[in-house]
């Protein structure tokens, strides 16, 4: 072969490697332009949420805007309740001023010395009047020591049921101790039953029937109180009888000194003025002076007497002693404690 003929095809095999290299690079670029097609359709898509995102911040943005409306229609709804409650701070003003409920207090303080017991028997004059003709005593509840007053055959009432013994007779007050009972009528007579192993019937005789004390015979009583295993009654002279005993934690602690059970009526003498008013807890008495002394009596060891118990085996109680109380109105009772109320209201 001649050297013409190789180069020809020298040529032709170059032009043959030009057309394959530019095809080769025609695909190239239709590659990349494929590739960037697709990349643009990715970052539009990647871009959509963006721009849905910023359509929504650009709404939430708008909503703000309206949102002070709504609070302050808020408020203004708010605001007649506030208003509304201004009238109720007014309405509690006048409870302020009704003070009058002190004022009614003050007669009491300009009141004259306690009157004498004749008023007392006056009051009980009244109370009989108003308690009806009859003046029946009911009684209910448990009565296996006699203390319903109903006879042996008859030991409990639920529902109330009158003392027939008392029949005919005005009762103005009644009083109840332990197992004991007492009723005071209209004429100043006293009437009991119930339990009387202590005495504290002032009388013998059946316990389970209502019968009138023995012992005070042309005295006339004006106020009867009981302890747990006593009896003390005022007369209208401003005097105090009292029968029985006292009781303590060990047992019977005695009436007076030397004295352990009483069975009837005794004058107690410590007082050296009338007395107006006494009353009783479980074994212990108080009773009130015309001049507002208080005395007290009985068993103390819880401190109801009002005075100190040096030894507890040496109660020194049997017998009234003053208290250091002055200008006193009224006095109380409970089991195990002592009231006294004075003319300053104290």
């Amino acid at each position: 072969m001649d050297s013409h003929s190789i180069r020809t095809g020298v040529l032709v095999r170059e032009g043959r490697t030009r057309k394959t290299e530019e095809e080769l690079a025609n695909g190239v670029k239709k590659l990349k332009v494929q590739e960037g097609s697709v990349v643009g359709k990715r970052a539009a898509a990647s871009k959509a949420p963006v721009v849905a995102k910023k359509a929504v911040a650009k709404k939430a943005a708008a909503e703000p805007k309206a949102a002070p409306a709504k609070k302050a229609a808020a408020k203004r709804a708010a605001t007649p309740v506030k208003r509304a409650a201004t009238p109720v701070k007014r309405a509690a003003t006048p409870v302020k001023k009704a003070a009058p409920v002190k004022r009614a207090a003050t007669p009491g303080k300009k009141a004259e010395p306690l009157p004498f017991l004749k008023a007392r028997t006056a009051a009980v004059h009244e109370l009989a009047q108003r308690a009806g003709q009859s003046g029946a005593v009911l009684v209910f509840g448990n009565g296996d020591c006699g203390q319903l007053g109903l006879g042996e055959d008859m030991i409990e009432r639920k529902k109330p049921f009158p003392v027939g013994a008392l029949a005919g007779s005005a009762v103005v007050d009644v009083a109840c101790g332990g197992l004991h009972t007492m009723a005071l009528t209209e004429a100043g007579a006293l009437w009991s039953w119930g339990c009387n192993d202590q005495q504290a019937l002032g009388r013998s005789g059946d316990e389970f029937v209502a019968a009138p004390v023995e012992g005070l015979d042309g005295v006339r009583v004006v106020r009867v109180a009981c302890s747990d295993s006593a009896t003390f009654a005022l007369t209208e002279e401003g005097r105090v009888y009292a029968w029985g005993t006292f009781r303590s934690a060990e047992g019977i602690m005695g009436f007076a000194d030397g004295v352990s059970v009483q069975p009837r009526p005794a004058l107690v003498a410590a007082f050296r003025e009338p007395i107006v008013d006494l009353c009783s807890g479980v074994d212990h008495a108080l009773a009130l002076s015309v001049s507002g002394r208080v005395y007290a009596w009985g068993y103390g060891q819880q401190g109801q007497l009002g005075r100190l118990v040096l030894e507890r085996r040496r109660l020194h109680g049997l017998n009234p002693e003053r208290l250091r109380l002055h200008d006193v109105r009224s006095i109380g009772c409970g089991s195990y404690h002592s009231f006294a109320v004075t003319g300053s209201g104290a």
